[in-house]
């Protein structure tokens, strides 16, 4: 029987050490993803609330039927109930529309005197700009006068 010598293991100082464990990678992606998370909730929750406030203020007539409808769910109405809130609704609504018409030409003044006094100031190029961007925020926060609406609906 030969006797072969078997190899011993290399020294401990011949070894390549092992790299270090990135464990910071996981945190930052994970951070990362957390973050881009809120924000696109936060973008959208933006968009919802800002979308459904702008059909509230375009279609106010919608508001008696989907406040009833809330509070029916809220406070478990019965239908006899419910009707009669949504016809309270209505009547308050119809109000409502009286006095925006009322008061809406004095609002629309007020925003044509601070157009025409903005625009004494700049130059013709900011002038059409600032024309333009007071067109969107009419379009967009005051739609057509409303006609009054008779509360006999």
């Amino acid at each position: 029987m030969s006797t072969e010598k078997q190899e011993a293991p290399p020294p401990p100082e011949s070894v390549l050490p092992v790299p270090p464990r990135r464990r910071w990678l996981p945190i930052v992606l994970a951070a990362t993803i957390f973050v881009s998370g809120c924000i696109v909730g936060a973008g959208t929750t933006i968009l919802v609330i800002r979308n459904r406030v702008m059909h509230g203020i375009h279609h106010p007539e919608e508001a008696p039927s989907r406040i009833t409808a809330a509070l029916t769910h809220r406070f478990k109405l019965t239908p006899d109930q419910a009707e009669k809130v949504e016809t309270i609704l209505r009547v308050r609504q119809a109000e409502l529309q009286k006095i925006r018409s009322e008061t809406q030409p004095k609002v629309e003044a007020e925003l044509d005197r601070a157009e025409a006094e903005i625009a004494q100031v700049l130059n013709e190029q900011q002038r059409d700009k600032l024309h333009e961007r007071f067109r969107k925020l009419r379009e967009s926060w005051l739609p057509e006068r409303p006609e009054p609406v008779t509360s006999n609906q």
